[in-house]
C-alpha cells in the first residue's frame, strides 16, 4: 500500500509539473502573440498619420507661401471631412505660431515651448 500511494504521489507531483508547464507555454505564446498584434496595430496606425502628413505637406494650397490662414484652415477641414480617424487639425509656424486650424481656435497665439517642440526644433 505505501508503495502504491509513494508512487502516485510521485506520479501526481511529476504531471502537476508537466501540466503547469504546458500551461505555461500556453498562456506566454497567446501572450506574446496578443502582443505582437497590438504592436502592430500601433505601428500601421503610426504609419498611416506619418502618410497623412506627407500628403498634406505637398498639398498646393497648404505648401504655398502665398495661402492665407483661412485657405489653409479651409483645406485641412476638406482633408478632415474624408479623413474621420482626426478630431482637428493645426497647422504652425516655425516659431510655434498657429496659423491655421479647422475649429477656428487659438489662430494666430504663440504655442508654449514644451512638450514636442524641443524635438521639432532640433
Amino acid at each position: 500500500m505505501g508503495i502504491v500511494l509513494v508512487s502516485s504521489l510521485v506520479i501526481a507531483y511529476f504531471g502537476d509539473k508537466l501540466t503547469t508547464g504546458i500551461l505555461e507555454d500556453q498562456i506566454k505564446e497567446k501572450l506574446e502573440e496578443h502582443a505582437f498584434h497590438v504592436m502592430d496595430g500601433i505601428d500601421r496606425m503610426f504609419f498611416e498619420r506619418y502618410t497623412d502628413m506627407k500628403e498634406l505637406a505637398v498639398d498646393p494650397v497648404i505648401s504655398s507661401r502665398v495661402s492665407t490662414p483661412k485657405q489653409i484652415s479651409e483645406r485641412l477641414t476638406v482633408y478632415l471631412n474624408s479623413h474621420t480617424f482626426y478630431a482637428s487639425l493645426s497647422m504652425f509656424s516655425l516659431n510655434r505660431m498657429r496659423i491655421a486650424d479647422t475649429s477656428g481656435k487659438d489662430i494666430g497665439k504663440q504655442h508654449a515651448f514644451t512638450e514636442y517642440w524641443p524635438d521639432i526644433t532640433r
